[in-house]
């Protein structure tokens, strides 16, 4: 975990580095953005969810959640694996949520038990990444996904009825 925390920690500082020298702000984080983006497979894949994990919690313990809680699993889980122009999607595509919410709900268990049992390195990160990908790909998920899929498109409605999701169009490329 502490070295997870110091090279978060060490390419943060490099783009306020950037951004203090002038660069344009929008650039350096597109650029940033990019860069994790286009790592291949299970293992870039990992690296961009570890990172916005890592983000998310921060934001969630400032809110009074205590990150390595259940709550704070799912949340800080849920936001890891979403893209960024995919967070308009959260609100309109309830396949697409029913989906990220079932991932999320068997990635949060598993993180679960993990901590429990004291695996908190890196490498436990990054195999239960790959374990959570592997499957999704199972009759099982698949299931729970399709269970989950008459709660959620009825609360999206509610949902979006209630509130504006129009600045996430922005963020949608």
């Amino acid at each position: 975990m502490k070295n997870k925390n110091e090279v978060i920690n060490a390419l943060s500082k490099e783009m306020d580095k950037l951004i203090s020298e002038g660069h344009d702000k929008k650039v350096v984080q597109e650029s940033f953005y990019d860069l994790l983006g286009g790592l291949k497979g299970n293992v870039g894949s990992g690296i961009v969810q570890t990172f916005k994990k890592t983000i998310f919690s921060y934001f969630i313990s400032k809110l009074g959640i205590d990150p390595k809680s259940f709550m704070g699993n799912v949340l800080s889980n849920a936001f890891a694996n979403v893209e960024f122009k995919d967070y308009y999607r959260l609100f309109t595509d309830c396949n697409f949520t029913t989906d990220i919410l079932a991932k999320t709900l068997l990635e949060s268990f598993i993180d679960k038990f993990r901590m429990q049992a004291g695996f908190d390195s890196i490498l436990h990160t990054a195999l239960k990444e790959v374990l959570v990908e592997t499957a999704t790909n199972t009759d099982m998920y698949k299931g729970l996904s399709g269970k989950l899929h008459g709660f959620v498109c009825p609360a999206l409605k509610g949902l979006t009825s209630k509130i504006d999701i129009e600045p996430l169009k922005k963020i949608a490329r």
